[in-house]
């Protein structure tokens, strides 16, 4: 949606009929002008009917649909997407903080054939805003993909770095090339020499927690605790163990960003000694 009033993030995706399906994440800021969010959104859907677009969109609205009795611009904001045939297929609040009340701001609409929808909210107390989801029965075409990352077991800099220069002794910049060519050129030899000594590997999930290594297992442990105080609090609103779950979160928080930067500081230790240790051979 081209707009100043809003951001948003529009991706199409091939089903297996002709025709398209397309998902839009959308956030408005919550100083923005409903009435200004409204006209662009209702223009928006007003071309997929036209077209006879199946379509998703969800994404932080900013809007108490809760207040549709008690607010004209919400109400008829709510009133529009019905008349669009899209109703909210989340009606439980997603926001809670200490300030306001707890309120459904983060929203699901859809018009989609054929297929079977369930909406739910995340339990999880990342942010104060919670997850939403939507599990769809439908037929589109997936793709299992698994996370890519470079295998470094293998990884020996010095043996890299011989290779790399051998690759690089014969080229000669001076041949009349553009600097576009040039510079293709060097990427296409570094990738090579870099896929022979740390290969590209398909990430199992039993593995997955490798791009996070500085993730304990203690960690994990307390990420779990965190999210079952979480869902204490999120079913019995009780104060005192609201208090002891904000607490456990802004320790649990520290200590995360106090282990990825001792991880980082040991890996950039061990480069430098690696790194001199290879100057003096030479």
């Amino acid at each position: 949606m081209p707009s100043s009033n809003c951001e948003s993030l529009w991706v199409k995706i091939k089903s297996n009929s002709s025709k398209f399906i397309y998902l839009g994440v959308i956030y408005r800021h919550p100083n923005q002008q409903l009435d200004d969010f409204e006209k662009d959104l209702n223009g928006l859907l007003t071309n997929f009917n036209l077209n006879n677009d199946e379509h998703l969109t969800t994404g932080d609205f900013n809007i108490d649909l809760l207040k549709s009795a008690s607010d004209n611009k919400v109400g008829r904001y709510h009133q529009n997407l019905e008349s669009h045939g899209r109703k909210p297929l989340i009606n439980e609040p997603t926001r809670f903080s200490s300030t306001v009340s707890p309120s459904p701001l983060d929203h699901i609409y859809c018009k989609l054939r054929n297929t079977t929808q369930i909406a739910g909210i995340a339990i999880f107390g990342e942010s104060d805003h919670l997850s939403v989801f939507l599990f769809l029965s439908t037929s589109i075409n997936r793709k299992s993909e698994k996370q890519i990352i470079r295998c470094m077991k293998k990884f020996n800099l010095e043996n890299f770095l011989i290779d790399l220069e051998e690759a690089l002794s014969p080229w000669n910049f001076n041949t009349g090339s553009t600097v576009h060519n040039d510079f293709y050129e060097l990427i296409h030899i570094f990738q090579t020499i870099i896929n022979k000594h740390a290969p590209l590997r398909k990430l199992s999930r039993e593995k997955q927690l490798q791009a996070q290594p500085w993730i304990t297992r203690g960690l994990l442990t307390s990420i779990k605790n965190k999210n079952r105080m979480f869902r204490k609090c999120y079913k019995c609103k009780d104060a005192k163990l609201i208090a002891q779950y904000k607490n456990y979160t802004n320790k649990l928080t520290r200590l995360r960003k106090i282990a990825k930067q001792q991880y980082y500081f040991k890996l950039f230790q061990k480069c430098r000694s690696d790194s001199k240790k290879n100057t003096e051979n030479y």
